[in-house]
């Protein structure tokens, strides 16, 4: 809470000086939760009250200069067209700011955290509103009533907080560095009473030095003073409050998430590049087919195991045969296992060139996002990235929403239908497919070269997005089906989502979402 009840009580006189007599020219809704209110004031300049309302974090700021959206932007409050401002006035004990205008008017900043909006009020009705419910606010509607009368000793801030919703974190603080909780309680009555109830309160504002910013009527150690002009320490604080939100913590955020991402990445190129060194290390299939066929003459009729000589490294192995196999066809097999083998291979170095590209694009993103100093620049990256990053599943308009998890591709269907164009036209016969056991839900199609391994891990994140995606989305370890896409049959005349399947396992896993 920057805008305190003691806050506003030194910021909204100023305000009034500015803005009584001046006639509305028009309010502007340019962006989410952001309003700018254009008054001319007696001396025909433009003057802009300028309102965020962000949840946990409002801003209100007057300028004498200010350039309005050119597009983009909706007009509210046209009833006020034309009309004088009478006075501007901070309801008591609230946090609402009342703008009076001509032909009995109200506009009512109403400031309640998440639910503070913005209504135009007249004879008691609410007539328009930004952010506003249609039902009449408690402040409105006469129900809340607040004074500064205490019934009985208040033992420390969680109590006073309590009882009297105007005192803020910052304020309880300051009154127990003077000892208010150890007063008698006509004391008490009195300190609170000349805190609130002081009309002769300096206009001085406070500011921390720490992130996130916050305003203070009272000096603390470490804290900054803002001048004694409340309007030029609200811009100061409009402005720190902007660059921490919108550059500070969403530069930092996106750091960590890059750094992460960067770890993953770093993770699995050591589980693929160690994969590789050991299926390149020897071919196990190769050779037994090899010392098979130069050994034919051995494996007569009926044997099926015999010891050979490794011409490969000069020592005696054992090959064994199946029975009812000649040895031709057992070669066979094994130098069809042997070419699956290479296959792997180039899919594993195919995996680690793309995720080496991957990583170094992620590096260079980190290494230009940490020399990002200010938000302008922020901004202006954070766009080029939204332009130039891959269309969003939705602007492609395709079936089905696409993960990633260790380096590959996973789909689940968007509907009935969806899981039949995702089954029929966005899968191989290779890929593998997933349903949860029993239930309604997405099909899943984990993308997959012929014949390549899949991780166990990979296997269960894919099952994992099949569970959150069906009706059996919040029970843990719950069965899910899979099987080779080419097993998986559309039933002719079925309902959309219906098919037929063989061939399948059961994998138990837990729901996720991503």
């Amino acid at each position: 809470m920057a805008y305190s009840y003691l806050v506003l009580k030194k910021f909204v006189p100023s305000v009034n000086r500015v803005l009584s007599g001046s006639v509305f020219r028009t309010s502007l809704s340019y962006k989410k939760n952001c309003l700018a209110l254009l008054f001319e004031n007696v001396k025909e300049k433009n003057v802009a009250l300028l309102i965020e309302l962000n949840p946990g974090r409002e801003i209100i700021e007057i300028r004498d200069q200010y350039n309005p959206p050119k597009k983009n932007y909706s007009e509210l409050f046209l009833h006020l067209s034309g009309l004088k401002v009478q006075g501007v006035h901070l309801q008591n004990l609230e946090r609402v700011i009342n703008l009076e205008f001509e032909n009995d008017l109200l506009l009512s900043l109403q400031l309640f955290g998440s639910n503070s909006n913005l209504r135009l009020i007249q004879s008691g009705k609410q007539v328009e509103g930004f952010k506003a419910r249609e039902e009449r606010s408690r402040v409105e509607s006469g129900q809340r009533t607040i004074s500064t009368n205490i019934d009985h000793i208040i033992p420390d801030s969680l109590a006073l907080k309590k009882g009297f919703p105007f005192v803020d974190k910052w304020t309880a603080h300051y009154m127990e560095s003077k000892g208010f909780f150890g007063l008698s309680h006509e004391k008490q009555q009195t300190a609170l009473n000349d805190i609130f109830q002081d009309e002769d309160l300096s206009s001085e504002l406070f500011i921390n030095t720490e992130d996130p910013p916050e305003l203070s009527p009272f000096p603390f150690k470490g804290w900054s003073s803002l001048g004694a002009d409340p309007i030029i320490s609200f811009r100061e604080y409009a402005w720190r409050s902007r660059n921490y939100f919108e550059f500070k913590k969403p530069r930092e955020a996106e750091l960590k998430k890059l750094k992460r991402e960067i770890q993953k990445l770093d993770e699995l190129l050591i589980r693929l590049k160690k994969d590789l060194s050991q299926k390149l290390a020897n071919d196990p299939f190769s050779k037994k087919a090899d010392l098979l066929m130069a050994n034919l003459h051995i494996f007569q009729e009926g044997i099926t195991e015999a010891e050979v000589e490794d011409f490969y490294t000069g020592k005696k192995i054992t090959l064994k045969i199946k029975e009812n196999i000649s040895p031709q066809k057992q070669a066979e097999k094994w130098y069809s296992k042997s070419k699956n083998r290479s296959l792997e291979i180039e899919q594993l170095q195919e995996r680690i060139r793309k995720n080496k590209e991957l990583l170094s694009k992620k590096e260079e993103d980190l290494r230009k996002t940490s020399l990002i100093d200010n938000i302008r620049e922020f901004n202006k990256v954070s766009k080029k990235a939204e332009r130039t990053s891959p269309k969003s599943n939705e602007q492609q308009n395709l079936p089905y929403k696409v993960h990633y998890f260790e380096g590959f591709e996973i789909r689940v269907g968007r509907s009935g239908a969806k899981n039949d164009l995702l089954l029929g036209s966005f899968s191989k016969r290779s890929d593998l497919w997933f349903h949860v056991r029993d239930a309604a839900g997405s099909h899943v199609i984990l993308v997959r070269a012929q014949e390549e391994s899949i991780p166990q891990e990979v296997i269960q994140r894919a099952a994992g997005l099949a569970i959150y995606n069906s009706k059996r989305r919040n029970e843990m370890n719950c069965p899910v089906i899979m099987t080779e896409r080419k097993y998986v049959r559309k039933i002719k005349g079925a309902a959309p989502g219906l098919v037929k399947v063989e061939r399948e396992k059961v994998v138990f896993a837990n729901p996720v979402n991503s």
